[in-house]
């Protein structure tokens, strides 16, 4: 191999000689297309005329001519397209044939065969056998010279080769035309490689460390990658002018990083691990303290709390690829800058996904707009101090991915649900819902449905982890809620005696601090990955196993159409019975009314003063219960419990008609007995009076009552706020 296009040639030879140099540089090895054409001039009695047509080739050097008997008979340059040939036995037949050949020695197909009779008075030609011809050389001599004295000598001499493939030829003639042969080849590169392709621009951001830097060179070359000192951004911000002019230039002689090699077509693909170290000349402005108006101040000294909810740190590395080909020239550098990104920011809050359910995804229901997966996100405090108020909860799909990760995300596959904000101080969980759909609704081609199917059950296959179809979306939860930051000494603050802007008092004093409040975003990513599930087309299904599903299935729908044949009559009567229910209970209410009157109480007495303990009613006055019993309040006791008997009745019968699917009130009741809350009572009787909630259990309601004001009640003794007089136990 040479990086120069002119080399020195040494040598000796035995003897006096003429030398000739011969250099050829080509890779063609393509021979010239095939004579086409082929026929005689003219006949005589002495010769015969053989034209063809030409043959198009750059580097065409002439044609052979073959003659059946003697095989090839003459060679002619490339601008002759016809050979007369003089020489053959009369009265006879011969086969000629014509090949192009080109200055590479690379011969051409003969062309047809064309078919000559002599005349029978021609001269009589040569005699059969091999005739040799003069085919010149395919190199042609690039010097030549004579080597003197009768012992030869040694010689030098330089030779011009040609970019690429040179093969070399030295020939030695004595006097008596003998000849000796050397041969050589070398391969000449004077130009250094270009690297054509590369993913730099492709693959920032990233969130991993380990990366592939992947490209192309014009030619086989070792592919060096140089890796700068990481540089450390704080809020996104590039804090350093010269950030992108870090290192730029490249010392070839420095150790490459990484390093690989092509293949024959020029691709590599190099693994790479980025750094992340912290560039000490940035400075950290976490947990500054803010001034009155808001200014922060620089506070070397201020009492942190753990958290880095406000510290998104992007690591940025210059990336320098650098091609060296196999005789040592090296292409121009290639380089740009790859971010590193922590995904995430902040710890106060520890975030808990539980597991997605559905666990798997049917294509069909991806197909139809109508997947849905979901999962519950559990929180809970770990930062510093009490627990803090969360304002709100937002999951997002993350949009700032390289090129190259978005080709293995399903970043427009879904739709998110906002998860609601309940009072997280009680509830410490919120859902997740995604809508999934494929963003290609089309049906391209007029695939079937099951070829759709099939097709979104091999998606994203080389990048799911159980190696099946899959939807991987990149999400990322914020979480907005205030933390008390820190505490700064007065000596710290830029006024001492000012009182910090925060959630808490200044306390003056030498030894006093100032608690700063502060509203955070955590953030965490969450990489969510959904089965899909396989489609089993329906050939790997017996048809004797599907008829018989058929022919269930018929059957339990014929069960079914055989009951509601049944039910249906059997719901009329229902409907009817309800409607008189009611009826009923309207004149038992009429009942009540007129029995509950005060009328017939007397004395402007309602029931409230009657006291029913064992279903033997007796009249309450001035706070003292009668020893005899009350016939009037008897018979109210007796219409009310009469009519909420009905109404459970009818209750329950209703129930079966318009809700029969859903346990009605009386169940609820029913099963839960004394303990129902009593805002949830619908009857407010003071009395031992059996309760539509309860069936038969009693309550028993101990209340205390103004004698004098009868609005005023309450659940504890004490005094009436309007008179003062002491309130009145009733049950």
């Amino acid at each position: 191999m040479s990086k120069e296009n002119r080399i020195t040639l040494s040598g000796s030879v035995s003897k006096k000689a003429k030398l000739q140099f011969f250099v050829d540089s080509s890779k063609d090895t393509v021979p010239p297309a095939k004579v086409q054409v082929i026929k005689n001039g003219s006949i005589t009695e002495n010769k015969a005329i053989i034209i063809w047509g030409s043959v198009s080739d750059p580097d065409l050097r002439g044609y052979v001519i073959y003659r059946s008997d003697l095989g090839p008979i003459a060679f002619v340059s490339e601008s002759t397209t016809q050979y007369e040939d003089v020489q053959f036995e009369p009265a006879n037949s011969y086969i000629y044939q014509v090949s192009a050949l080109d200055r590479y020695c690379n011969l051409g197909a003969r062309s047809s065969e064309l078919r000559i009779n002599s005349h029978a008075n021609a001269t009589k030609g040569r005699s059969s056998g091999a005739v040799k011809i003069e085919i010149p050389d395919c190199f042609t001599a690039q010097k030549e010279f004579e080597v003197e004295g009768a012992e030869g000598g040694s010689f030098s001499t330089e030779i011009s080769l040609q970019e690429g493939d040179n093969h070399l030829r030295v020939i030695a003639i004595d006097a008596a035309g003998n000849t000796g042969k050397a041969e050589g080849a070398i391969w000449v590169d004077t130009k250094a490689p270009t690297i054509v392709e590369n993913n730099l621009a492709k693959i920032t951001p990233t969130y991993t460390l380990d990366i592939n830097v992947i490209g192309k060179v014009d030619e086989p070359a070792i592919v060096n990658v140089y890796l700068d000192d990481p540089v450390n951004n704080f809020n996104g911000n590039n804090l350093n002018n010269n950030v992108n002019n870090r290192n730029n230039n490249v010392n070839n002689e420095r150790k490459p990083s990484f390093s690989g090699k092509t293949d024959d077509q020029g691709n590599f693909n190099i693994p790479v691990s980025l750094d992340r170290r912290v560039d000490s000349s940035f400075e950290v402005t976490r947990n500054r303290p803010f001034t009155n108006t808001g200014t922060p101040e620089t506070s070397p000294g201020a009492i942190s709390s753990s958290s880095s909810a406000d510290l998104s740190s992007v690591f940025t590395t210059n990336i320098k690829i650098v091609a060296v080909d196999n005789v040592g020239l090296s292409s121009s550098p290639v380089s740009g800058p790859v971010e590193f990104k922590i995904c995430g920011q902040g710890g106060d809050w520890i975030i808990q996904p539980t597991e997605i359910f559905p666990r798997e995804l049917v294509p069909r229901f991806i197909i139809d707009g109508v997947a849905q997966v979901g999962f519950t996100l559990n929180l809970s405090w770990a930062g510093a101090g009490e627990e803090q108020r969360i304002k709100s909860i937002r999951a997002l799909v993350r949009q700032d991915l390289s090129p190259q990760e978005k080709e293995k995300w399903d970043v427009n596959w879904v739709q998110i649900s906002q998860p609601t904000n309940p009072d997280f101080r009680r509830l410490k969980a919120t859902y997740v819902q995604l809508q999934v759909r494929s963003p290609d609704t089309s049906n391209s081609g007029n695939k079937t449905l099951l070829k759709r199917e099939q097709e979104l059950a091999e998606h994203n296959k080389k990048n799911c982890k159980l190696g099946v179809g899959c939807i991987r979306v990149p999400l990322i939860i914020e979480i907005d809620y205030d933390q008390p930051n820190a505490y700064y000494l007065p000596a710290q603050l830029p006024n001492p005696d000012s009182t910090t802007a925060g959630s808490g008092s200044a306390v003056s004093g030498p030894n006093s601090i100032t608690p700063v409040s502060r509203s955070y975003t955590q953030k965490q990513c969450l990489d969510l990955e959904v089965v899909i599930q396989p489609r089993i087309p329906p050939k790997f299904l017996p048809k004797g196993m599907l008829e018989a599903m058929v022919k269930m299935l018929d059957g339990v729908i014929g069960g079914i159409d055989g009951i509601l044949k049944i039910l249906e009559p059997a719901t009329k009567f229902v409907l009817v019975g309800c409607l008189l229910s009611w009826v009923v209970l309207f004149f038992k209410k009429a009942t009540e009314f007129t029995s509950c009157s005060a009328s017939v109480l007397g004395g402007g007495t309602d029931f409230s003063q009657c006291s029913c303990p064992q279903g033997e009613c007796k009249k309450v006055n001035n706070g003292q219960l009668s020893s005899e019993k009350d016939d009037n309040c008897q018979v109210c006791y007796d219409a009310k419990k009469s009519t909420l008997e009905w109404q459970i009745n009818s209750q329950w019968l209703c129930d079966r008609v318009f809700c029969p699917a859903v346990p009605s009130i009386n169940k609820y009741a029913k099963d839960f007995g004394s303990n129902i809350p009593a805002d949830m009572n619908p009857t407010q009787i003071n009395s031992n009076i059996k309760s539509d909630m309860t069936y038969d259990k009693v309550i028993n309601i101990t209340m205390y009552t103004c004698p004098m004001h009868k609005e005023v009640t309450s659940d504890k003794a004490g005094v009436c706020p309007k008179c003062g007089m002491t309130l009145i136990m009733n049950h």
